[in-house]
């Protein structure tokens, strides 16, 4: 499909956030220590289809419409709503409730978000300087750096209580 010039945006508009949601899925209960199989990673087309499709055309609207008028409110919202798909499969919020929840989670940390979205841009590239095999190493790296910082930011643990006495 991503060789037919049209229908590759389209596709790649109603898809992306389907198949991201599938793959942080898979990779969340993989940080948790939950089993996983190999189909978990298309749960974006059971669990939440719709959803994972809305936030995928209303976010990328947005940050492209920021981009257009100002540049710099689409680079804080592409990194604002960088848990996004996460919120929508972890949690099961509708599309604008999960990416509001994410710029809020997002704000208070950007600079440290924007900093991983950054080594994140530069392990890409430098994956795909080893003749994009090394991509297939270095994207899964930075996913998974996404993952535990939507852990520690969304899920932190709870603090121990201790009995008095």
């Amino acid at each position: 499909i991503s060789s037919i010039p049209v229908i590759s945006i389209f596709a790649s508009l109603l898809l992306t956030g389907v198949f991201y949601g599938g793959l942080y899925a898979y990779y969340l209960k993989i940080v948790r220590g939950q089993p996983v199989e190999f189909g978990d990673i298309f749960n974006g087309f059971s669990v939440a289809f719709v959803p994972l499709m809305l936030a995928t055309l209303v976010s990328q609207l947005m940050i492209t419409l920021g981009i257009i008028f100002l540049i710099l409110p689409g680079i804080y919202l592409a990194v604002a709503y960088i848990f996004t798909y996460m919120l929508v499969i972890d949690k099961r919020l509708e599309f604008w409730a999960a990416m509001e929840v994410s710029r809020r989670v997002i704000t208070a940390q950007w600079w440290r978000m924007l900093g991983l979205a950054l080594i994140g841009i530069l392990l890409a590239m430098l994956g795909a300087l080893a003749l994009i095999i090394g991509m297939f190493v270095t994207i899964p790296i930075y996913m998974g750096a996404v993952i535990y910082a939507y852990e520690d930011l969304c899920n932190p643990p709870a603090p121990e209580v201790r009995a008095v006495g």
